[in-house]
């Protein structure tokens, strides 16, 4: 099943750029710098600049679905894979970053319409904007279970200190779509833009004591079909 998101987001797509472009040249910096005093080792180096060459991929698959150029193909996809891949690609960021990874995926989840490569960059996108905000030595639990309204996909810390964090309503284009965020925004606004695209939408969640992101994701109405 193909379909083809229109998308009214032009202002926030330039504004997108201007972000990518000043996340990109701190990145750059901070990977010269670290080339020319030696402080840090190839591996933090290596995983600086895979997180940049992964958000360039992700801004630039959010302008293609942006302008029609690239369709969104849904299909019933198992969010705990999805987890797994995501979670394994993270691996050299999380490592740079300190931080530990724990993946919590309800038994038995039906699988959810999603298009599964822009499904995967969404978390990822999520995954990268939710670590720049941690301090080091943090945890971050990634959880699937399923709810009365879907899957629920989360990504929660302990360490996370979101409180002025907030978004504006998806359906609106904001000179300031996130608030409250301490460093660029290019990941979390494109993460929120996929989703977005498959229908779900990214927001604040809170559980106990520790806080994050998370999204509802549609079960699977192809295989209900059957």
């Amino acid at each position: 099943m193909k379909r083809v998101i229109p998308f009214e987001v032009e202002n926030q797509t330039s504004g997108l750029l201007l972000l990518l472009g000043e996340e990109l040249k701190q990145t750059l910096v901070s990977i010269s710098q670290a080339s020319e005093l030696q402080r840090q080792d190839g591996v933090e180096i290596n995983a600086q600049a895979r997180q940049a060459m992964k958000t360039i991929d992700n801004i630039l698959l959010y302008q293609r679905l942006c302008s029609g150029q690239t369709e969104l193909s849904l299909e019933p996809v198992h969010v705990g894979s999805t987890m797994q891949e995501v979670a394994h690609a993270m691996q050299s960021i999380m490592r740079a970053a300190g931080c530990r990874t724990e993946l919590k995926i309800q038994h038995g989840l039906p699988p959810v319409d999603v298009d599964r490569h822009i499904f995967a960059s969404a978390l990822q996108s999520t995954w990268q904007a939710f670590v720049s905000l941690l301090p080091e030595n943090s945890d971050v639990v990634c959880q699937a279970q399923r709810t009365t309204t879907g899957i629920r996909l989360s990504l929660r810390s302990t360490q996370a200190r979101l409180e002025s964090v907030t978004f504006a309503q998806t359906n609106q284009l904001s000179a300031q779509p996130i608030n409250g965020l301490p460093g660029a925004s290019t990941d979390i606004l494109v993460a929120r833009g996929l989703f977005s695209a498959m229908g779900s939408q990214l927001s604040k969640t809170v559980s106990r004591r520790a806080s994050g992101f998370g999204a509802t994701l549609t079960m699977s109405r192809q295989l209900q079909m059957l």
